[in-house]
C-alpha cells in the first residue's frame, strides 16, 4: 500500500513540476534567467521527492548551502537517489548520461529541468559539453556532476574523468566536493548486506529496484560538504586538468575509509 501511496504523491508533485517547467521553457526567452528559475524548480521538485521517500539528511561541513552559486558541485555516485538528495540541497542544473533522457518518466523530468545530457562514447563532443557547462557556471548557475561517470557499489571511488574539469577552470569557478553515504534504513544503521537496497549500479533492473525503494519507510543519508577548490588557480591544459581532477578525487575518497562502513 505504501508503494501506491508514494507513487500517487510522486505523480502529484510531477503534475505541478511539469506544467510549470513547460511554461518557463516556452515563455522565458532569456536563457540565463530561464535556467536560474529552472534550477530553483529542480530543487523544489527534488525536495518533494526526498520528503515522499522519507529521506532524512545529516549534513556535515560549514558550507552555507543557500549562498552557493556558479559552483561545480561533484560527488561520489551510488544511486539515482543521489540526484534527488543533492538536488534538494542545492539549486542545480544536472549533468547526466544520455541514457537517462530515454528513461520513462524520469527522462521527461530531466529534459524539462534543462539537464545537460552527456554521450560519453562520443569523445568528439567533449568540447561542446565542456563549453555548455562553462557557460552555465559563468552565468552563476550551479551544476551537479558525478565525475565517476557511473554509479557504484560504494566500496571504492572510481577515477574521475578529467575532461569536464576544464569547465570550472575556464569559468574561474569554484569546485564543491561532496560525499554522499546511505547510513540508515527504516530508522536503524544500515548493514553492509542491505546497502544494495539503496545503492543502484545496474545490478538489477531499474524498475525492480525502484519498486523496492518505494517500500522502504525511511532512509538516512549523510552528506559531507568539503571546502571549495578554486579552479581558477589551474591552467586550462591536460596536465592541470588531471591534477585538479586528482585533487578533487583525493578529497572525496579521503572520507571513504572512515564513513562508508
Amino acid at each position: 500500500m505504501i508503494r501506491i501511496i508514494r507513487l500517487l504523491r510522486i505523480f502529484f508533485a510531477s503534475a505541478i513540476f511539469i506544467p510549470l517547467s513547460l511554461i518557463i521553457n516556452i515563455l522565458l526567452i532569456n536563457k540565463g534567467l530561464r535556467l536560474k528559475i529552472l534550477s530553483s524548480l529542480n530543487r523544489d521538485f527534488a525536495a518533494s521527492i526526498r520528503h515522499i521517500l522519507g529521506i532524512k539528511v545529516n549534513i556535515q561541513g560549514n558550507m552555507p548551502m543557500k549562498n552557493v552559486t556558479g559552483s561545480f558541485i561533484i560527488s561520489n555516485h551510488l544511486s539515482y537517489i543521489d540526484g534527488f538528495v543533492l538536488g534538494s540541497i542545492f539549486k542545480v542544473i544536472y549533468i547526466s548520461k544520455k541514457q537517462v533522457r530515454s528513461w520513462p518518466f524520469f527522462g521527461i523530468i530531466a529534459r524539462l529541468g534543462a539537464t545537460v545530457f552527456i554521450d560519453r562514447s562520443r569523445k568528439d563532443l567533449s568540447i561542446f559539453y565542456v563549453g555548455e557547462i562553462k557557460n552555465l557556471l559563468s552565468s552563476g548557475i550551479n551544476i551537479l556532476l558525478f565525475p565517476e561517470g557511473t554509479s557504484t557499489n560504494g566500496r571504492q571511488l572510481l577515477p574521475f574523468q578529467p575532461v569536464f574539469f576544464s569547465s570550472p577552470i575556464q569559468a574561474k569557478a569554484e569546485i564543491l566536493p561532496v560525499n554522499i553515504f546511505y547510513t540508515h534504513l527504516n530508522g536503524r544503521n544500515i548493514a553492509k548486506e542491505e546497502k544494495d537496497k539503496l545503492h543502484w549500479y545496474g545490478q538489477v533492473p531499474f524498475h525492480r529496484h525502484l519498486w523496492q525503494v518505494l517500500s522502504i519507510k525511511s532512509m538516512g543519508v549523510k552528506l559531507v560538504i568539503h571546502n571549495k577548490i578554486k579552479a581558477a588557480e589551474y591552467e586550462n591544459n591536460a596536465l592541470a586538468r588531471h591534477s585538479l581532477a586528482l585533487r578533487a578525487h583525493d578529497t572525496i575518497s579521503s572520507k571513504y575509509p572512515k564513513t562508508n562502513t
